[in-house]
């Protein structure tokens, strides 16, 4: 086959993308997963481009960039996920996605990156939490009055201290949810607001895919 008629296939499932140069080895990674995206290119320039993108197909890419534009650009963002090591990392931004981390962490906990990772026994929900507890320092240094991220579990119920009996048995994460319920509740009663946002607009995003 010449080089111009080569096709080039770009699939993003759940954490993981790639691209292919047959539809074969595409359609065994695709087929039946729910979510799975998926596309053909005739340049793997132009898959690589998709991806970076987020993988969205047109009318998605649009409805992504409207929720993108309606966050405050006055407001501190945070996340976690799976870091460069396999361990959860965490990051906090302002809306350009510049790190703020650094305000309130001791710089040998600071990545080059900006983030932070923290020991391989902690979840990504405790990495969630730990991520709004720096969040907090950092908008009480700066005078923030907004805070976003994306997760229901710790904005919802941890960050509020509720949490459910089979947690309570951690005590590491048991002191943290009281100092991050203690934390908001100060943040809030001197106007402070904490947010939940989309997963995919959120300007902390860890992406799996960094450098």
């Amino acid at each position: 086959m010449s080089m111009k008629n080569k096709k080039f296939y770009a699939y993003k499932v759940n954490d993981e993308s790639k691209i292919v140069a047959n539809w074969g080895e595409c359609k065994k990674i695709v087929e039946g997963v729910k979510g799975a995206r998926y596309k053909s290119f005739d340049s793997i320039e132009k898959a690589r481009k998709w991806l970076d993108e987020g993988a969205f197909y047109t009318s998605k890419k649009i409805d992504l960039q409207n929720e993108k534009d309606k966050l405050d650009k006055k407001a501190i963002y945070f996340d976690s996920g799976t870091g460069r090591n396999g361990s959860v990392e965490i990051s906090v931004t302002d809306y350009e996605g510049i790190p703020l981390l650094f305000k309130a962490v001791s710089e040998g906990r600071v990545t080059k990156y900006g983030t932070m990772i923290l020991d391989k026994d902690k979840s990504n929900n405790f990495g969630e939490l730990a991520a709004l507890f720096i969040a907090l320092k950092v908008a009480k240094k700066l005078h923030f009055k907004k805070i976003c991220g994306d997760s229901k579990l710790v904005i919802d119920y941890w960050s509020k201290g509720l949490v459910s009996k089979k947690k309570q048995t951690d005590s590491q994460l048991m002191q943290l949810i009281k100092r991050v319920s203690r934390m908001r509740e100060e943040f809030e009663n001197k106007g402070g607001k904490i947010e939940r946002i989309k997963g995919s607009v959120n300007p902390a995003d860890i992406g799996f895919h960094r450098d």
